[in-house]
């Protein structure tokens, strides 16, 4: 499920989930000792899964910010590495949510900082999808890699430049992201903030140097792609507007070589 679509979700009442999604240890206790007045071990009650996303209480707790949950499970020895069933990890939801603290924590119990989803995406895409830049930052240290291509070949930077995420941006071309890098479509970051309208982004992007030649793979450059003036206008007021330059990439190449 792409992090494009997918919508928080709410628990049952009266479940362990629940109990993690509202913050109540109290609660989780009680399950715990539920549990094992049945003969399940309280790693089975606070490890188990809920039947939509697959879901365990360490997912809900950190996808609703419950820090105090949090330390509790990981505590407990949970598996802070486990995956929904769409490989979604618990560093996934806190990262979109802006949980810098509870990220924090998690990489303290040294979990993975860069487990890809079903779809190819790390935390650090999850985090730029939204604009989170302490918490680009924070997985950066950790030893995510910058510039991680999911399945079809976006880097964190292109979800930050597609989503009109300027700080993210900013924070992503400081950290060494490549600027200019492609999409399995050829797109670059500059090709999708204009698809997209994002004018605050393409100005940026544009400042720290990004090519307005490169072609994608259906021939574009980024200014063919603008569905408005205002970001044609942007591209053109900008210094070294290279909209009258020869292209440059793939596409290009074969242009080139077609009209000897």
């Amino acid at each position: 499920m792409s992090v494009e679509v997918r919508a928080k979700t709410r628990s049952k009442p009266n479940t362990v989930h629940y109990a993690a999604e509202t913050g109540d240890i109290k609660l989780l206790e009680h399950f715990v000792r539920e549990g094992m007045a049945i003969g399940n071990p309280e790693s089975v009650t606070l490890q188990s899964r809920e039947d939509v996303l697959g879901m365990m209480p360490l997912h809900v707790a950190c996808e609703n910010g419950e820090l105090e949950v949090v330390e509790f499970l990981v505590k407990k020895r949970v598996d802070v590495d486990a995956g929904d069933n769409f490989k979604v990890t618990a560093l996934h939801l806190a990262s979109i949510e802006n949980h810098a603290d509870i990220v924090e924590v998690l990489l303290k119990a040294r979990a993975d900082p860069k487990p890809a989803d079903v779809e190819g995406d790390l935390p650090i895409h999850w985090a730029a999808t939204k604009g989170h830049s302490l918490v680009i930052e924070l997985l950066a240290r950790k030893g995510s890699p910058i510039d991680p291509p999911n399945k079809k070949g976006w880097t964190p930077l292109h979800r930050a430049a597609y989503n009109g995420r300027k700080e993210a941006t900013l924070a992503l071309i400081k950290l060494g992201a490549k600027i200019s890098g492609t999409t399995s479509d050829g797109n670059t970051p500059l090709h999708l903030a204009c698809f997209m309208n994002q004018l605050g982004t393409i100005e940026k992007l544009c400042q720290a140097g990004a090519s307005q030649r490169l072609l994608n793979k259906s021939g574009q450059r980024p200014i063919d792609l603008c569905i408005t003036d205002a970001a044609r206008d942007i591209l053109k007021s900008l210094q070294g507007f290279e909209g009258d330059e020869p292209a440059e990439g793939p596409a290009a190449q074969g242009a080139h070589a077609a009209a000897k």
